[in-house]
């Protein structure tokens, strides 16, 4: 779901190429056993917890790795909403034996099937040199469930 009103390519950054729709939002399924691919966006994804069990955000800004519990339960660290920054790699797997996860997600600009940067090989390894303590959750996001 998106708006049907776009921004000028010419008034986004330069990381978007051409027009895109004001928003977009769409919801998300995870089941047991799969895992949203490793991968970036041009534009910050904002994503908002509503039914199942937690589902881990990982996200690995220049700053360091960043994880984040979206769940129903505050009281074990989880938050109802998280973010995954603009030009990051991220990637998100459900806490075990949490069985599904339900969320959605909003961005804006909004999002065009463009948008999307997938991760090459090199990629997977300049991340793994980066922060090794992560290699293998970036390799298992990185790799197609």
């Amino acid at each position: 779901m998106g708006s049907d009103e776009t921004v000028d390519g010419a008034a986004l950054p330069s990381r978007f190429s051409g027009p895109h729709p004001l928003y977009s939002s769409n919801w998300y399924l995870l089941e047991e056993g799969q895992h949203l691919l490793l991968h970036q966006l041009a534009q910050d994804e904002l994503w908002f917890f509503h039914v199942g069990g937690p589902i881990v955000l990982h996200s690995f800004p220049d700053s360091g790795p960043l994880t984040v519990a979206v769940g129903p339960d505050p009281e074990r660290g989880q938050t109802l909403h998280a973010a995954a920054p603009h030009s990051t790699w991220f990637g998100a797997e459900l806490e075990p034996g949490a069985g599904f996860a339900l969320v959605s997600c909003s961005l804006g600009p909004g999002w065009r099937p463009s948008d999307p940067r997938l991760p090459t090989d090199d990629d997977v390894d300049r991340l793994s040199a980066r922060f090794p303590e992560r290699e293998e959750l970036i390799r298992r996001l990185a790799a197609a469930p």
